[in-house]
């Protein structure tokens, strides 16, 4: 299988319109996983001990969602229960995740640490003088140094998406190992930067517009975010498929 087989077949808009009528063909359901995600996520933040590691599990609203949009392609309808089907693959997706994790860490270390030079040395520096002069010339300072920071978020995000954008998706469809389908996901990727950047300012924009309807659109627009990942990704990869896969094996 040659590179070109790697690149998407759709762009973010068209997948962002088969999400849209996706989304609205099974809206109960996953309106309501979605929410139920949310309000199980947030219960547990308030449980001692258990709530740290709640964010691990941030991979069963993705895998939900995916079985969703699986399960409407396949039947033509969505249940409720559909949106589990993903459950015989917790471990690996669960250590997908994890890897997902130390790979983000590893890329925004960087800006965390110049965030910490930034507000650090500015409030260390509020103890040693009184001067305006130096004041105003750290403000300065700090400006350029939080521009830089944004600078690098940006990138770190887009090298994040190139990375890691199709792994939860071949962990939960393909019978490839951890290691394999993280190989796979980074040549995915690299095939692939124009579009993920694209499908980044998309998914960002429909994130802000469900914000502004009271934080209820969010409801809405999380699943279609994740909707536009899964056309993007089946686009390459027939769920159904799995001769697609057989290269990985032999490289």
């Amino acid at each position: 299988m040659d590179s070109s087989s790697l690149r998407f077949r759709v762009s973010p808009v068209d997948a962002l319109s088969t999400s849209w009528n996706a989304t609205f063909s099974g809206i109960g359901p996953i309106v309501g996983f979605t929410l139920l995600y949310y309000i199980a996520v947030t219960l547990l933040g308030f449980v001692p001990i258990v709530g740290s590691f709640a964010n691990l599990f941030g991979f069963v609203l993705c895998a939900g969602l995916f079985s969703a949009y699986n399960a409407t392609g396949r039947a033509g309808s969505l249940h409720f229960e559909s949106l589990f089907e993903w459950t015989p693959r917790f471990g690996k997706l669960l250590g997908a995740y994890v890897i997902m994790g130390l790979i983000a860490f590893a890329l925004f270390l960087p800006l965390i640490v110049l965030l910490f030079i930034t507000f650090g040395f500015e409030f260390f520096t509020g103890f040693v003088t009184r001067s305006p002069d130096f004041f105003i010339s750290l403000r300065g300072a700090s400006a350029t140094l939080l521009f830089g920071a944004f600078v690098l978020g940006m990138m770190a995000l887009l090298v994040l998406s190139v990375l890691t954008f199709p792994l939860l998706f071949i962990v939960q469809f393909k019978d490839l190992s951890i290691g394999e389908s993280l190989k796979l996901s980074m040549a995915v990727g690299r095939e692939n930067v124009p579009q993920l950047i694209a499908f980044v300012l998309l998914a960002v924009g429909v994130i802000i517009l469900g914000a502004l309807a009271c934080f209820v659109g969010l409801l809405v627009a999380v699943p279609l975010v994740y909707g536009m990942q899964y056309y993007m990704l089946r686009s390459i990869f027939p769920v159904d498929d799995p001769g697609e896969w057989d290269f990985m094996r032999e490289r």
